[in-house]
């Protein structure tokens, strides 16, 4: 085979690499939430005024934007939990008591104790290991 045989097919496999990973890295990207579960880790009131403001502003799509990079969820999450709040409905996130986790939280990060972070918040919220990761990430 000639060198430019030999270039093409490096080049055809090169290609199909570079798509292969796209692929999965999409497919690895999708957070693994059960459906009806919406995380308010990282919703402070800030974020939730934020929301209800570009709401109001009838800006649905950036809505959505700013929840998922406050909480971590995926879009389909993402959206059900907008369109709840845009319907009037609230995200109460349950027994969980907030007011003292997410200091305790940022505390330990902070300290570099992160692993602790994310141990405390998965006892208190039953997340998975990944979803407390990522919360933890985002404070």
């Amino acid at each position: 085979m000639s060198a430019s045989g030999w270039f093409l097919v490096a080049l055809i496999v090169l290609v199909a690499a570079v798509l292969a990973f796209r692929l999965l890295g999409r497919a690895a990207s999708g957070r693994p939430t059960t459906s009806g579960e919406v995380g308010t880790v990282g919703l402070d009131d800030g974020a939730r005024a934020e929301i209800h403001r570009l709401l109001a502003a009838d800006k649905k799509i950036q809505a959505i934007k700013v929840y998922r990079e406050r909480t971590g969820a995926g879009l389909r999450d993402a959206k059900v939990a907008v369109e709840s709040l845009e319907r009037g409905e609230s995200l109460t996130p349950g027994p969980v008591q907030w007011d003292d986790l997410v200091p305790r939280l940022t505390a330990l990060k902070n300290e570099g104790r992160a692993i602790a972070a994310i141990k405390l918040l998965r006892e208190r919220t039953g997340l998975s290991l990944l979803e407390a990761k990522n919360a933890v990430d985002r404070l």
